[in-house]
């Protein structure tokens, strides 16, 4: 489990990380720009898929599980309840005759 002492001990320095995450995904991007790579557009795509995927792992993971401490617990089905009726409709439905020819 990934805690969050970088956060905690030094918000300054995980600032820095952060920018250095995002001005370092930039400077790549300007360089795929400037060279007329497919190879170099391919390699930058799938690092930044990379490191989405982790930067959301690594988020997902200090956010912890879904499940609040605090949420009261869903009620229980009461056994004795009596199943549910289906809907009545509220009048016959209205037999439909063929049209005539004109």
């Amino acid at each position: 489990m990934i805690d969050m002492k970088l956060i905690d001990e030094s918000p300054g320095g995980f600032l820095a990380a952060a920018c250095v995450f995002v001005y370092a995904t930039v400077l790549t991007e300007t360089w795929m720009i400037t060279t007329t790579s497919i190879a170099a557009m391919v390699g930058t795509f799938l690092l930044i898929i990379v490191l989405a995927c982790v930067l959301t792992r690594t988020v997902l993971a200090l956010m912890g599980p879904e499940d609040h401490p605090d949420a009261p617990a869903p009620p229980a089905p009461a056994k004795d309840a009596a199943p549910a009726r289906a809907a009545t409709p509220a009048r016959p439905p209205v037999p439909v005759r063929p049209h005539a020819a004109h």
